[in-house]
């Protein structure tokens, strides 16, 4: 450290006169090589990088400008370039004194002064100010007014009445005189004329403390927010005063007595807390138009900025280094937080009083040194009871906790975690005393605490907090509704109480007898005599509380449908305009709660249906114009600024409990045969002031507006929810599934899309169904499971009993290599139409049909809101709105059946397209010049034998494709097992199902068209089919993409294909059996005993049988219907037998839509 007079400085100083850079280069380099060389060459370039800057600062500037600090405290004569002395900042621990030179100068690099200060403040002794803590304390609610104006004007209010506060409503605005009676009221005013003001003044104070008094202790709405508080609680110094604390709970046998209080502490099975007053959120206002919360932000945000200040500041910090202290020396750290140790010492050391005149700073380093250094120094123990004399103020009360020794040892805090926030009232129990004990006690709640907190991370969450509870996020609104009904509710347990004991009350009024206490006792038969003396007593008894019954009923019937007021008190006459505005501003709403829950509570006598909201919907309402259909379903009432108004925010909050997301969609699941209406995201979007804001529940949630249903909204049925963590914040939501259905708009545009789907040949079972779905591919797996045992099987159907016939052996042979192959040709042509748009069909249709959302986003987008008139309940003049939700008919729907038959024959649709478009359109012949194509497919089934034991099936896929009116060409042979399992076909099949409903033949039509000319019932002039695909694909994307929150676009283009079945199958049957014996010749005659062995016919064969049963219903063979390789086949040496097939497949949807683009994609021809 440099003094100003000092040679050093002086020779600096001649720098100061250089005039130009190389004459002060020259001589920085002779000053450069008196330093140590490394040093030297660190600094050199930011030394000339410095030098002409800095020469001009210098040069220009009066005096010292820079205020630079070390980290520790000022030495004694310490002084800076101006002559100031140096200022020693206790809370930061930094010395600071004003430089010529910058802090990080060239110059300096021999000074500890090289820290520059977070602000210049912190060289002027007199700024070195420590913050206090400073909270607004509430002021005490009076029962009377200040008598210093008893005889004053009515107008006249006493000083310490809050503006808004129930005594300064009723003492301002009251005309008390007109609560009296007459009499009273003229013999008042006749003493007032002979002068007796003051009687009359205090008779008008006696009226408005009972008002006051009622208005205050005896209020639902009070109780209810007294609850919304919030408290904060410190780890402090085992000082002397919680040592006596810790030392009486050993001396009552609470704490272990072998071990001392610092060893206690430090093993966390004593923790002394310095705990806050209650800050509540409701209180009394500021001042005219002040409201509770803005209050409650204020108040709560000085505790907040005074753990943010003293945060890791000098008495905090050594708060967290005193756990490395034990014994004496912990102890002796421990009483610098005690302010009598402080005062003691300050008087042994015949200190000087505080000079307030002169700023106070402490002469020793209050971080670093111990506490007898400290305590020698005058400064520094006045600097301390100032400070530990502020914190007291902040927590002036004393708590502790003595966890046990499992809990003290599994959850000790570490030692700069703090603070204690807790919500809700700290008493909960009475006052008491330990037995022998000498301290005044009471239990503190820590239900509602979370901690502990460094004072930083504190400082945070009580900001947390107040951003959560602000008035427009509604979660004051929401848990103040919920302790109220808590509160209803155990009110109303009261009456209910008394309603169930009335019988035994009246029984023991009736009777002395009835006294005798029967618990217990087992009942016995009475006599005659007593029977009827019993039925008598019963019968006064019955009808009493028959009568009693009704009573409730009437007043149950009365009370929940009817508006319950206490008329406090009338205004005076001559209030002004300007003076009701001022009334009105400060006055709240009315409870709309209190009377609905006074329905709930009387149902039990009433007989009315106790309904969750959205339980009870009603037809016709005025909110459904163009929706006739539908129901509206209220599910809250919401109102402006509830619970108070919140600076210059518009928002409004629930005046009724709203269920949880989940619970009200549950009830909505429930509604047989009724769907919900919902916004989709884009939908939300374009709606003015309708986002969903669930996950920042500390973000306004409800906004002042109204929000109509349309019929262009999405109609959804719900189906589950699940519970999982999401994507953002890793917390566990429900996320409800659901289906969707046609808008209302759609279902009046198109209603057979929008009913259930038309399904042709229905199936009881899905026995027979052959699924066309990957997740059902092929009929690989039904012969895989029928084998060979089928076959045999199938012999106990031939009638022969003397000996049975052979096993039919070609089925068995090679039969397992076979079907592994089909199978891995079948996996294999799966792989392909994946990678062919199978996939993202499915995606797309699911998207359709199907979604998952949050469910309190879900239920956001599934609320409406309708403004509500100003019905002058109060004088607030704030909107009232009713929200509610609209469900509208979906009878018969059902999403997972609708998903799987769409999904299955729309790719069966697109697999018949690209067989037509690949073996019949070679030149894009199909689309060309008609409005659309059909395309026929069909299984055949051929019998084959080689010898009467040895007989199979082979079956066969063929299909053909033509333009719409034009004929139809020659059929194809398939290999495709897409196509083989569409119809029913295989390789081989055993004698169960062998048939012609197990085969199937059928055509598919396709049309294209906009979605009303394809849902028109009358023929429609449309484009040609390729034509129409191109154009629809590009038409549609730019529909959608001009109005992305549409959801039915009745000009859109869509391909219909519709299914019908082919009428004829074809059948026949016959064997080589013609002139066969029956018998086998024998070579000699036969012996006694011997049978003749039998010569089996090939009719004979279980699988011929099977065969040639198999088309009762079908027509004789014509060739000329045949496609070629059947006629080829039916000259073949081991042709037996043929069926083919017609008719559709179970379960066959009459119609289904593609998409235009994603037909295309896969039409290579096109």
């Amino acid at each position: 450290s440099l003094g100003a007079a000092s040679p050093v400085h002086t020779w600096i100083g001649l720098f100061a006169n250089v005039e130009t850079l190389q004459a002060m280069t020259a001589k920085l380099l002779v000053f450069l090589l008196a330093l140590p060389m490394t040093t030297a060459f660190r600094e050199m370039p930011a030394a000339f990088e410095q030098a002409k800057e800095t020469q001009k600062d210098h040069v220009t500037s009066g005096s010292p400008k820079y205020c630079c600090c070390k980290k520790k405290a000022c030495l004694n004569g310490s002084v800076g370039d101006d002559g100031a002395p140096s200022v020693y900042n206790a809370q930061q621990n930094l010395c600071c004194k004003r430089k010529t030179w910058s802090c990080g100068h060239i110059f300096k690099l021999f000074s500890g002064y090289r820290t520059t200060a977070p602000d210049v403040s912190f060289c002027d002794a007199h700024s070195v100010i420590q913050p206090e803590f400073e909270l607004q304390e509430e002021e005490e609610e009076l029962d009377q007014p200040n008598q210093t104006d008893a005889v004053n004007k009515v107008e006249a209010l006493p000083a310490n009445f809050a503006i808004g506060s129930p005594q300064h409503t009723v003492h301002s605005y009251c005309d008390i005189a007109a609560t009296s009676d007459v009499e009273e009221d003229n013999w008042e005013i006749e003493n007032m004329r002979k002068s007796a003001k003051v009687k009359s003044q205090k008779k008008r104070e006696k009226i408005i403390s009972s008002l006051v008094k009622e208005l205050t202790q005896n209020s639902l709405d009070k109780m209810a927010k007294e609850i919304f508080s919030v408290y904060v609680c410190v780890r402090w110094a085992p000082s002397k005063e919680f040592r006596v604390l810790a030392g009486n709970e050993q001396e009552t046998g609470q704490l272990p007595n072998e071990t001392d209080v610092g060893s206690l502490w430090h093993k966390n099975r004593f923790v002394p807390l310095r705990c806050s007053t209650n800050v509540n959120v409701y209180g009394l206002t500021e001042g005219d138009k002040v409201t509770d919360y803005s209050r409650f932000e204020k108040q709560m945000g000085a505790v907040s900025r005074w753990f943010e200040q003293e945060d890791s500041k000098a008495l905090s910090t050594r708060l967290v280094k005193m756990s490395r202290l034990k014994g004496e020396k912990l102890e002796a750290d421990a009483d610098l937080f005690d302010l009598p140790t402080l005062a003691e010492r300050l008087k042994l050391n015949k200190c000087n009083p505080k000079d307030y005149a002169t700023p106070l700073q402490p002469g020793v380093n209050l971080w670093s040194s111990s506490a007898e250094e400290i305590l020698k120094d005058c400064r520094s123990i006045l600097w301390l009871m100032d400070k530990v004399e502020n914190w007291n103020s902040a927590m002036p009360f004393l708590s502790f906790m003595t966890p046990n020794e499992k809990a003290a040892k599994n959850t000790k805090p570490k030692d700069d975690e703090r603070v204690l926030v807790c919500f809700g009232k700290r008493v909960s129990s009475m006052l008491h005393r330990r037995d022998g004990g000498n301290h005044l006690l009471t239990d503190q709640s820590a239900v509602g605490c979370h901690g502990f907190w460094k004072l930083g991370v504190a400082s945070k969450m009580i900001d947390r907090i107040l951003k959560l509870w602000r008035p427009p996020t509604c979660q004051l609104a929401e848990m103040e509704l919920d302790m109220k009904m808590k509160i209803m509710e155990l009110i109303a347990d009261m009456n209910t109480r008394l309603f169930d004991a009335l019988p035994a009350l009246l029984m023991e009024e009736e009777t002395e007898a009835a006294k005798t206490d029967l618990p217990g006792l087992r009942l016995q038969r009475a006599g005659t005599g007593s029977l009827q003396w019993m039925q008598g007593l019963l019968g006064v008894v019955a009808g009493a509380f028959s009568s009693m019954g009704g009573t409730y009923k009437r007043l149950g019937e009365m009370l929940g449908d009817t508006v319950v007021k206490w008329a406090v008190c009338p205004l005076r006459a001559e209030l002004s305009k300007e003076e009701k505005e001022s009334l009105d501003s400060n006055l709240g709403t009315e409870d709309e709660a209190a009377r609905w829950f006074a329905k709930k509570a009387y149902a039990k006598w009433t007989d009315e249906k106790e309904t969750f909201p959205g339980e009870t919907c009603q037809k016709g309402a005025s909110e459904l114009q163009g929706l006739g259909r539908c129901e509206v379903c209220n599910v809250a009432m919401m109102r402006q600024d509830i619970p108070e108004p919140y600076k210059n925010e518009k928002f409004i909050c629930p005046t009724r409990p709203m269920l949880k997301a989940k619970q009200q969609l549950d009830i909505f699941r429930n509604k047989p045969d009724l769907c919900l209406m919902r916004m989709t995201p884009p939908q939300v979007d374009k709606q003015e002031s309708w986002t969903y804001h669930g996950r920042h529940p500390q973000w306004k949630q409800y906004n002042l507006t109204e929000n109509k249903p349309s019929g262009d909204y999405e109609i959804i049925k719900l189906l589950s929810f699940d519970r999982s963590p999401d994507t953002h914040f890793k917390i566990y939501r429900d996320f409800a599934h659901f289906g969707r259905s046609c808008t209302e708009e759609e279902s009046a545009a198109t209603p057979r899309w929008c009913q259930k789907p038309q399904v042709l040949n229905e199936a009881s079972t899905v026995g027979n169904l052959v699924d066309g779905t990957l997740a059902t591919l092929g009929t690989a797996g039904a012969i895989l499971g029928a084998g060979v045992d089928g076959i045999a099987k199938g012999a106990e159907v031939t009638g022969y009993k003397e000996e049975t016939p052979p096993v039919n052996k070609a089925f068995g042979t090679g039969a397992g290599q076979w079907l592994y192959g089909l199978y891995k040709a079948t996996e294999a042509s799966a792989k392909t139409m994946f990678s062919s748009g199978m996939k993202q069909r499915y995606k797309s249709l699911h998207e359709r049909i199907f979604g998952e959302v949050e469910a309190g986003e879900l239920m956001h987008s599934a609320s409406f809101q309708k403004e509500l008139g100003n019905d002058r309940g109060d004088s607030t003049g704030r909107k009232k709105y009713d929200r509610y939700a609209v469900v509208c008919p979906c009878p018969d729907f059902d999403p997972n059946r609708e998903f799987k038959l769409k999904y299955a024959w729309g790719e069966k649709a697109v697999r018949l397209a690209m067989k037509g478009d690949k073996e019949f359109s070679k030149t894009g012949s199909l689309y060309a010049s008609r409005s659309g194509f059909r395309v026929q497919i069909q299984a055949a089934a051929v019998l084959r034998m080689s010898k009467n034991d040895a007989a199979w099936v082979d079956s066969y896929t063929h299909v053909r494709a033509a333009s719409l009116g034009t004929q139809l060409p020659e059929w194809y042979k398939t290999t495709d097992p897409f196509l083989n399992s569409m119809v029913g076909s295989s390789y081989m099949t055993n004698s169960k199902n062998i048939a012609e409903s197990g085969l199937f033949g059928f055509e598919a039509t396709f049309e294209c068209g906009t979605r009303l000319q394809m849902h028109a019932s009358v023929p429609q002039e449309l484009k040609p089919f390729g034509q129409c695909l191109k154009d629809g694909a590009a038409e549609n994307s730019k529909m959608k993409a001009a109005s992305p929150w549409k959801k039915f676009f009745p000009e859109s283009t869509v391909v219909r294909v519709t299914f019908k079945d082919i009428k004829t199958c074809y059948h026949e049957a016959d064997t080589k059996d013609k002139n066969m014996p029956r018998f086998q010749p024998t070579k000699e005659p036969l012996k006694e005993g011997e049978k003749a062995k039998r010569n089996f016919y090939e009719a004979e064969n279980a699988l011929y049988k099977a065969f040639s049963r198999a088309g009762p219903n079908c027509a004789t063979v014509t060739p000329g219907v045949l496609p070629k390789y059947l006629r080829d086949m039916r000259a073949e040496q081991k042709f037996r037998g043929l069926l083919v097939a017609s008719g559709l497949p179970p379960d066959t949807l009459q119609e289904v839509l593609l998409d235009p683009a994603e037909l295309m994609a896969e039409l290579k021809n096109m």
